[in-house]
């Protein structure tokens, strides 16, 4: 909530004014981008405006639409009753005069990150690499660039000048609105930041258990770590109100592929699982917000990321 409007601004400038700045508020946007911002309410309008005004950022290109709410000023009796829910949220405009309330405009409205989709590559392709039993996993952090967000994520086998026996990670980071895309894999030397000690994954089980990023963090890296006989997923997440930046992983047992005998059957699928952009319903800039291996047909180990 906030007392002057985004839709009425000056244009690009300096200096310290009552109302926003252009560039100014198109910076502060999109800071708040990546929180779950459902709408700007604002007091600075005489009259309830219609609900809501969409304000487009950039000004000069936009790439998406703010929701903001002007329900009329407080000394004019103006007022809105607003109720949020799990996936939408319900605004009334109403004002109060000679002892009676009427309301004036009512109406609903979907939460625009309340999306998730977990993500998979369903086809073969023949993308794959294995038997896993003489490969080892690779324990190297894969971290996103700051300013960028994970918008694709996949297995893949480490290649010459490093060892060619391990399983690794591989991202692509990309700004925000899918913009300039690069693909990352683990840059520290492979040394021995690997496991098991020997026989590869033999004897060595998949972990099926999710991880998803917390409230109020994006996730900013990817790894594999040493769960007992499972191989795991962890996630590097930050912090949007401190900055700081800590590991998440989901440390319950009990579900694991395959039956018995570990992976050492098992080939790796190496598809890279991309942000769901274009699809009905679904908005272009979500981030990752999870991860998940799974078995995949009969001998693949693979991967669904959560997109939120």
């Amino acid at each position: 909530m906030q007392h002057y409007m985004f839709s009425d601004v000056l244009e690009d400038g300096s200096g310290i004014t009552p109302n926003w700045h252009r560039n100014q508020r198109d910076e502060l946007l999109d800071i708040l981008s990546p929180y779950n911002i459902v709408g700007f309410f604002v007091g600075n309008n005489i009259n309830p405006g219609r609900l809501p005004y969409q304000i487009h950022v950039p000004a000069k290109k936009p790439t998406r639409t703010v929701p903001e709410f002007r329900p009329g000023c407080a000394w004019g009796q103006n007022f809105a009753l607003v109720r949020v829910t799990a996936s939408t949220m319900d605004v009334v405009y109403g004002v109060a005069r000679d002892k009676k309330v009427v309301f004036i405009e009512g109406a609903g409205f979907k939460i625009p990150n309340v999306a998730q989709v977990w993500e998979e590559v369903p086809d073969w392709n023949n993308n794959w690499f294995g038997t896993l039993q003489g490969i080892y996993v690779d324990t190297r952090r894969v971290r996103c660039p700051p300013g960028k967000v994970i918008i694709s994520c996949g297995l893949r086998k480490t290649v010459a000048p490093e060892p060619d026996n391990r399983l690794s990670w591989e991202i692509v980071a990309a700004k925000l609105d899918g913009s300039q895309k690069e693909t990352i894999r683990a840059s520290a030397p492979a040394g021995s930041n690997y496991f098991p000690g020997e026989d590869g994954m033999s004897h060595v089980f998949g972990d099926s258990l999710s991880v998803v990023c917390p409230p109020y963090c994006v996730v900013v890296g990817v790894f594999f770590w040493e769960k007992g006989s499972h191989v795991a997923p962890g996630l590097v997440v930050r912090d949007l109100a401190t900055g700081e930046e800590r590991e998440v992983t989901n440390s319950k047992y009990g579900d694991y592929f395959p039956a018995k005998e570990g992976l050492k059957d098992m080939f790796a699928d190496t598809n890279m699982v991309r942000r769901p952009s274009g699809k009905a319903g679904v908005p272009d800039w979500l981030q990752m917000g999870g991860i998940v291996l799974y078995k995949k047909g009969v001998n693949r180990i693979a991967v669904k990321v959560l997109y939120k």
